[in-house]
């Protein structure tokens, strides 16, 4: 990625007042409440740079790198949604509002607040001038700039639950994918239905912490995956398999997504010790 020349006058002002209700998470290593998962698309033969930004918006990075942005806000979802509310469209609010829980709320609006701002910084432009589309599995994508085409080099994604956004920015395609840590009494059943027959087995020989951490390894990992091939859940988690160990890596693949060497993959927070 390429570091901007100047930031637009709006995104230096809306930055302002994000600050005031938005907090970056710096250090995701000992996060132990969550779990935190990104795969990229690559044909480099080392693994690429992973960077995480300690601020709002990132700065530098070079081609090739995984760029990371973890934040939460506490704020009541008005205030955020006020310091917000010309940063994100009309159909964000629409859907801002319609959560029952308000950390289901505060989480949505600060991943795709922050993410506008991040493309606005790149792109030197306002957050309002960007135009997003869907693609057919649901991975969204930017189609536009205020009446021209979007630089096609700076793919990204992004990732919410309650209590955590996390976005990722890279020159190539790129998933993410954080989940908060919960221990479920089915949750051999539930890998019985989403993993494969080796995933299964590496569970069921394990008990305890160990399993939930690698119940939420592979979950997290596999959801970065089908998000970074923009096939989303119509992959499905059955289709490939990681090892155990950390860093991980794919041991198959199905056909069709190339070869298990890639991609690349990485873990903070609870499932990335043990």
């Amino acid at each position: 990625m390429k570091q901007q020349s100047g930031l637009h006058e709006t995104v230096e002002q809306h930055v302002k007042d994000i600050r005031r209700v938005v907090r970056t998470i710096g250090e995701l290593q000992h996060d132990e409440k969550y779990t935190y998962a990104w795969a990229l698309a690559g044909s480099s033969r080392s693994a690429p740079d992973v960077l995480l930004s300690p601020d709002l918006l990132p700065r530098v990075s070079p081609d090739g790198a995984v760029l990371l942005w973890a934040g939460t806000s506490e704020a009541p979802v008005g205030d955020l949604l006020q310091a917000c509310e010309r940063i994100l469209s009309s159909d964000e609010i629409i859907r801002a509002r319609s959560f029952r829980q308000e950390e289901d709320a505060r989480s949505f609006v600060t991943a795709h607040a922050v993410l506008r701002l991040q493309l606005a910084a790149h792109h030197q432009c306002s957050p309002s001038e960007l135009l997003f589309a869907t693609g057919p599995n649901g991975k969204p994508h930017l189609i536009g700039i205020a009446g021209r085409k979007a630089r096609s080099w700076l793919h990204f994604n992004l990732s919410h639950t309650r209590g955590r956004a996390l976005i990722g920015l890279s020159t190539a395609p790129i998933g993410v994918d954080i989940e908060q840590i919960e221990e479920f009494p089915d949750m051999l059943e539930t890998a019985d239905l989403a993993f494969t027959p080796e995933s299964r087995a590496i569970l069921a020989a394990c008990t305890g912490d160990v399993r939930t951490r690698l119940f939420y390894r592979f979950w997290t990992l596999g959801e970065a995956f089908i998000k970074a091939t923009g096939l989303g859940i119509s992959q499905g988690l059955d289709t490939f398999a990681f090892t155990p160990s950390v860093p991980p890596r794919l041991t198959r693949i199905t056909p069709g997504y190339g070869q298990v060497s890639d991609w690349y993959f990485g873990l903070f927070g609870y499932a990335a010790s043990g």
